[in-house]
């Protein structure tokens, strides 16, 4: 009633997150007036590598089943970051004279090629109710280290421009939840 069974391969992976904090000197209301002024920051995470991985099922019965898949991998992360702090005059700019970012304006990007690790775990159950379609339900998570988050690249001193383009890739995430699906075999 057991199978076990082996997998290996490569995976592609992304994630995308923004951060935007809105400030207004008059009101809480946003309406593109001169005194309000937005800070964006935006990450891509793009991650390609090799995983490995098992899985085991339990046949409970000829339509019914339980399984479990664990992968894991090592992948190279390329990172692309944006940090802007703009308002309706459009973006603020670095007003210190005698510092080498003077006049510099706040609308940065920048890329990073970095490390990230991901291991997956899948629960679930499985039930054939006709010849070729099998009906699936489980819980899955997936945790990523190595990776850049939009709330990891808030600067310590703003006027450094050259440090707010120096990406963070120390950032680390659990996406998890439960599913549905239809397998149709063909």
């Amino acid at each position: 009633n057991w199978d076990f069974g082996w997998l290996a391969g490569f995976r592609y992976f992304k994630f995308q997150e923004g951060f935007e904090f809105a400030s207004d000197e008059a009101d809480t209301t946003f309406t593109g007036h001169a005194d309000e002024l937005f800070w964006n920051v935006d990450v891509d995470n793009h991650l390609i590598g090799f995983q490995i991985g098992s899985n085991a099922r339990y046949h409970w019965s000829d339509c019914f089943g339980l399984y479990a898949k664990t992968k894991m991998g090592v992948y190279g992360n390329h990172i692309s970051h944006y940090s802007r702090i703009r308002g309706s005059n459009g973006f603020a700019f670095v007003n210190n004279a005698g510092t080498p970012n003077h006049l510099r304006q706040y609308n940065i990007r920048s890329t990073k090629n970095d490390v990230a690790l991901m291991g997956e775990l899948d629960l679930g159950m499985k039930y054939s109710f006709w010849r070729r379609f099998e009906a699936r339900a489980g819980y899955r998570a997936v945790a990523v280290s190595g990776v850049a988050l939009a709330t990891g690249q808030f600067p310590q001193n703003f006027e450094d421009i050259d440090g707010v383009a120096e990406v963070q890739s120390n950032g680390s995430l659990i996406l998890h939840g439960a599913y549905l699906g239809l397998d149709y075999t063909f």
